[in-house]
């Protein structure tokens, strides 16, 4: 009779422990991505784009939200820029501070150039 409370006993414990050990796995599938690894893949992503590579931009993630700062040439450039870090798994969200480096603008029409007028 001792023994067959203890095979009870220890029945029950494997059983206890295998149902630890399959939430455990089920949770690790569900965990989010953390946000060192976010970043480091939208890192990755920007850096391995031609268009994009030679743009300092910042990346910061916290809780899964990514905010982008730099400054690019052209409004494209800044878009391509978002969808990237869009695409990267465990992005909750994009806050896209990307400056478009604007052209100089141009003389308005009938100002002398004053290197060129007549002294």
């Amino acid at each position: 009779m001792n023994a067959g409370r203890i095979f009870h006993h220890a029945a029950f414990a494997l059983s206890f422990v295998l149902v630890l050990a399959a939430e455990s796995c089920r949770n690790a599938e569900k965990s989010p991505v953390n946000d060192a690894s976010i970043a480091a893949g939208v890192r990755h992503e920007l850096i391995a784009n031609s268009e994009l590579a030679r743009y300092p931009i910042a990346v910061d993630v916290v809780a899964g939200r990514v905010t982008l700062e730099g400054r690019v040439d052209r409004a494209e450039q800044r878009e391509e820029a978002e969808m990237m870090a869009r695409g990267v798994d465990g992005v909750e969200g994009v806050s896209n501070r990307i400056l478009v480096a604007s052209t100089p603008a141009a003389e308005p029409p009938g100002v002398p150039d004053p290197s060129t007028s007549e002294r």
